[in-house]
């Protein structure tokens, strides 16, 4: 996929800028993360759940194919490592989100030597953060309001100082860059308040789905609470055979995949997608001067070129790709041995 507005991605770091030692170092770190959360995932995961983290990392691998615009000279997109953290457990999150990264690294959004950066910042340092936070003002909350709209602000509110977190993050790794100054580190931060405000909105109607369709399907509100875990299932969960429960929750979150690659496919097609330099690209590239790299991997279809139908069909090929694999490494997860 050839980088276009339609598919550029913020915090995503391209190859030839950050030093080798760091990327071998976050190569390490990431890598380790990924293997604990691998071993507490396959230590507790149904495998009734297969299909729906599919389908997540598909709906995940779509939404940030489209950038929104941030007036005048910017733009951003929702990155969902909070949102996937409230669904399915931070640990749950950062598989997805690696998966997502490595397919989008493939296609040409953000480089192959940096995927232990860009892992760490959106799949490990976002979860994590984005998690706690919203853990933490949901119990604070709840008690308020409704626990739906509670878990609801929580992350949106968790979701947008993650994201400007993580931008931070990123700033003080890109300090390693010359030519990359203080005041491009809190350029890049700002920038990224803004983009936040977008992350925080989408995590909010996209987990409001969720919890209408059924809250269930969502952690905090399936078994995040002591006082939620001895309750009895609903009648309308009661009604479905263990059986029938796998084919049941993917008819659940089929229709949001189909309705997102549906609302991408269109805003390619009609122009709409922001075509502004993400946050990282502006703040790298045009606030500080540093020179774009050359010479790097551009993507596995970057010799197609770019115009809107070859975006549509090489966006739905990486959907299609992220639901694959995510199905492939969630169901070697759910084997048990012996």
């Amino acid at each position: 996929m050839s980088r276009t507005g339609a598919e550029e991605q913020s915090m995503h770091v391209p190859d030839g800028i950050i030093p080798l030692w760091l990327q071998i170092t976050f190569f390490v770190v990431s890598g380790l993360m990924f293997v604990v959360s691998y071993r507490k995932v396959k230590a507790q995961f149904d495998d009734r759940l297969v299909p729906f983290m599919g389908v997540l990392a598909a709906v995940i691998f779509a939404a940030q194919l489209v950038n929104f615009p941030i007036p005048p000279f910017s733009s951003g997109h929702l990155v969902g490592s909070t949102l996937l953290a409230v669904l399915v457990s931070p640990w749950v999150a950062m598989l997805i989100m690696a998966l997502v990264l490595f397919i989008q690294a493939l296609f040409g959004d953000g480089g192959l030597l940096t995927y232990g950066l860009n892992a760490f910042n959106m799949a490990i340092f976002s979860v994590l953060v984005g998690y706690g936070l919203a853990l933490m003002l949901f119990r604070a909350t709840r008690g308020h309001t409704t626990r739906e709209r509670s878990l609801v602000f929580s992350a949106g509110i968790a979701s947008f100082i993650a994201t400007v977190s993580a931008a931070f993050v990123l700033g003080i790794e890109l300090l390693s860059v010359p030519g990359f100054s203080l005041a491009a580190l809190m350029a890049i931060t700002w920038i990224h308040a803004l983009i936040g405000v977008g992350e925080a909105i989408l995590t909010a109607i996209i987990l409001g789905y969720f919890i209408k369709v059924n809250p269930k399907l969502v952690m905090l509100l399936r078994d995040g609470t002591p006082e939620r875990v001895e309750e009895r299932p609903s009648a309308e969960e009661e009604a479905v055979e263990p059986m029938d429960q796998e084919r049941w929750i993917t008819r659940q979150t089929v229709p949001l995949l189909l309705t997102a690659v549906a609302i991408v496919a269109f805003v390619i097609l009609a122009g709409l997608a922001s075509g502004n330099p993400d946050g990282f690209e502006w703040a790298l590239f045009i606030f500080a001067g540093v020179s774009e790299p050359e010479g790097t991997f551009d993507g596995l279809f970057a010799s197609l070129g770019s115009n809107p139908v070859i975006d549509v069909i090489t966006g739905l090929v990486g959907i299609l790709a992220a639901l694959g694999l995510a199905y492939l490494v969630f169901t070697l997860v759910s084997r048990k041995k012996g």
